[in-house]
């Protein structure tokens, strides 16, 4: 997973899959897989609502081994959809008590052909510069991203 520069209120994550571009875009938007890799090993996202369209949402809680309890209860509403190429969400996190909390951020995804594999970029847009210095300082964001996509890469080599 690559770091490359951004601009002062946006991190940008990038890494390379072992997969078809149209495998990798088709697991990142159906539910059904989302919820067999989405988050970190040892967590869970459970869906509530996912309604793949501009406008809809996708709402969902990450919690220790499929628990709601403790978890974090994570709202994405879909802005721009541009089927196996880019889709952008604005994206934000509450508890599951539905406190919220000053984590909006708005997530572009970038898929693009690498040869046989696909590269996928991560565009996290925040509302100021001191909001994105928080997050990337956040361990959600050094561990969270990289071991999502680790989770991703095993189950893109099951399904591939």
């Amino acid at each position: 997973m690559s770091r490359p520069v951004a601009s002062e209120r946006e991190i940008v994550i990038e890494r390379v899959f072992d997969a078809p571009r149209e495998l990798v875009y088709n697991a990142w938007t159906d539910p059904e897989q989302l919820a067999k890799w989405w988050g970190p090993e040892g967590v869970t996202a459970i869906t509530s609502e996912h309604n793949f369209t501009i406008g809809g949402s996708w709402v969902y809680t990450m919690g220790p081994e499929g628990r709601n309890e403790g978890g974090v209860l994570m709202t994405s509403v879909f802005r721009e959809i541009v089927p196996l190429e880019r889709i952008t969400t604005d994206d934000h996190m509450g508890d599951t008590g539905g406190h919220p909390r000053p984590e909006d951020v708005t997530v572009t995804a970038i898929f693009e052909d690498h040869g046989e594999k696909t590269k996928l970029t991560l565009r996290i847009l925040h509302a100021s510069a001191e909001d994105r210095r928080i997050n990337e300082e956040d361990i959600k964001i050094q561990f969270g991203w990289g071991a999502s996509f680790d989770s991703f890469d095993k189950y893109l080599a099951k399904i591939a």
